[in-house]
């Protein structure tokens, strides 16, 4: 979420985002939850989910900081109603095993 140097949510800038991307369509051969999921991480990232791909890391390729994983674990365990430890998503993890991570955890 971006946030104003005293750490407030900057809303104006979320409602835009929101806007832009909260109704975005993902197609993928992932199904509901890789769609699902791609479009948590482009709000968190502010980037358009239809560019995010499977081989994507987090931290590397998409520039998740602590905090911005710290957004992502939050909001996709409120949306899949699971736990998601911090250490199953480290450094080097993609797109792809976030969402298996989470297919798994879900059964």
């Amino acid at each position: 979420m971006p946030k104003t140097t005293t750490m407030k949510v900057k809303k104006n800038e979320v409602k835009k985002m929101v806007g832009a991307y909260g109704n975005t369509p993902v197609r993928d051969g992932e199904g509901r939850k890789g769609g699902v999921v791609k479009q948590i991480i482009g709000a968190v990232v502010r980037k358009d989910p239809r560019v995010i791909r499977d081989e994507d890391r987090l931290v590397t390729d998409l520039h998740l900081s602590s905090l911005d994983r710290a957004d992502l674990l939050s909001r996709l365990e409120q949306e899949f109603r699971l736990d998601l430890p911090e250490d199953m998503v480290g450094r080097d993890t993609t797109v792809g095993e976030l969402i298996k991570i989470i297919e798994e955890r879900k059964r």
